[in-house]
């Protein structure tokens, strides 16, 4: 995690590399989950309290940019797009069940957040 200055406030984000290597990397586990109906429980598990982590930091920069934006700004298409990505990823990351009987079900519907999340996070950096 890195930290930039903004008007004085140092603000957590991370990096697009580091967030894209994220996602990748949440995307192998999610197929290598979903192809292990039994064991695949704990590692859906953990991609999903990453996934859940990435959408907080997120959330917090796109709430961050809101504030500092003029009203004018804030109601760019880039952040009402990051906040919609946003709010679907948040949504199905609230929803997710990694003790499910069907790991795969599970697995793509995961798969669906990580793709929302990437799309609120390339809206951001759009906006940026």
């Amino acid at each position: 995690m890195s930290f930039i200055a903004e008007g004085g406030a140092v603000i957590p984000c991370i990096p697009f590399r580091e967030t894209r290597s994220i996602l990748d990397q949440s995307r192998e586990r999610l197929q290598a989950a979903a192809g292990a109906p039994h064991s695949g429980c704990h590692e859906l598990a953990e991609v999903r309290a990453d996934i859940a982590g990435l959408c907080q930091t997120v959330g917090d920069r796109v709430s961050e940019r809101i504030g500092s934006s003029t009203n004018l700004e804030a109601n760019s298409p880039a952040l009402t797009r990051a906040e919609f990505e946003l709010g679907c990823a948040r949504s199905i990351v609230d929803r997710a069940d990694p003790a499910a009987d069907n790991v795969s079900s599970e697995a793509n519907s995961m798969f669906r957040a990580v793709d929302h999340l990437a799309a609120a996070w390339i809206a951001l950096v759009n906006f940026s």
